[in-house]
């Protein structure tokens, strides 16, 4: 199986109940390695009380739907979870990770626009996704 063969682990809440699209599953310290150890994921590390990860916020649920089935998205509260951050070096939020079969290949600090997203996350496909022979998105 490929790198691509189960983006979606079974116990992961990628997808919300009214059946618009994937969400980005919701990460502690107890399920993020089990949840990040296979196929691409991108997190992001966020806090109730930061303005620019609650602006992002709708952005990355955008992102999740775009990129469903080929990227798994996850969010990851670190106030509610600081053992993962502090085992990461999370300094400052937002911090978008892309973790690919359990390793960190990308880290994006700050918020950016769609189109910054958009780059990190196809830069990322491509390289890592390309290894699997699968779609590859050209931008």
């Amino acid at each position: 199986m490929g790198i691509l063969g189960n983006l979606v682990p079974a116990n992961s809440k990628s997808s919300n109940d009214s059946g618009t699209g994937a969400k980005p599953s919701e990460l502690s310290d107890a399920n993020f390695i089990d949840q990040t150890k296979q196929g691409i994921t991108f997190i992001d590390f966020w806090a109730e009380w930061c303005g620019p990860c609650k602006m992002v916020s709708p952005l990355i649920d955008k992102l999740a739907q775009k990129w469903q089935g080929k990227v798994n998205f996850a969010k990851l509260n670190i106030d509610d979870n600081p053992a993962t951050p502090g085992r990461y070096g999370i300094l400052s939020i937002p911090t978008f990770y892309i973790i690919v079969n359990g390793e960190v290949k990308a880290q994006l600090v700050g918020s950016g626009n769609e189109q910054t997203f958009e780059k990190f996350i196809s830069d990322a496909y491509n390289k890592y996704a390309a290894k699997d022979n699968t779609d590859q998105i050209v931008q």
